[in-house]
């Protein structure tokens, strides 16, 4: 249950970062609010990242839902850090 969970923060964190091309500027003064809210979640699940590693070295990597998580935290932290603005330059175009 628990994975689950931590699954679908990670798909609706992702997919906050990468539209925030279209929110960022209709929230005015919360978007300080939002994005510091964003950069603590981010931080979490970079906690969340460090326990699903410890336990998965403990299992010595059996649970296949583990190594799932863990790919998808990887994959979606970096991506975060490299692109903080989404994958998408819109102000490029």
């Amino acid at each position: 249950m628990k994975n689950k969970r931590l699954i679908i923060t990670i798909i609706v964190f992702c997919i906050i970062v990468n539209t925030s091309y279209y929110w960022k500027g209709k929230l005015y003064f919360l978007t300080f609010p939002a994005f510091f809210i964003l950069f603590i979640v981010y931080v979490g699940l970079g906690l969340a990242l460090i326990r699903e590693l410890y336990f998965a070295f403990k299992d010595n990597f059996k649970d296949k839902k583990r190594i799932l998580t863990i790919g998808l935290l990887i994959t979606v932290l970096t991506l975060t850090f490299l692109k903080p603005f989404g994958f998408i330059n819109f102000e490029e175009f």
